[in-house]
């Protein structure tokens, strides 16, 4: 049986952003908790977008750099 910690549980929607149309919002259920959808996640050190676009993972690293 597979083990999931409700708190550290994040749900993200891929989708091209030249569609023009936003997916309708939704929300997941694990456990008791309701998991929200969330624009951005991290894993392993990387930020994806729900566009992979890299913007999110780009400016943290750029900022950092010239500061």
């Amino acid at each position: 049986m597979i083990k999931y910690n409700d708190s550290k549980t994040e749900v993200m929607l891929v989708y091209s952003k030249h569609v023009g149309v936003e997916p309708a919002p939704y929300f997941l259920t694990v456990g008791d908790a309701d998991i929200r959808p969330v624009s951005t996640v991290r894993s392993l050190g990387v930020i994806l977008d729900s566009h992979l676009t890299m913007d999110a993972q780009q400016s943290p690293a750029v900022t950092t750099y010239l500061t």
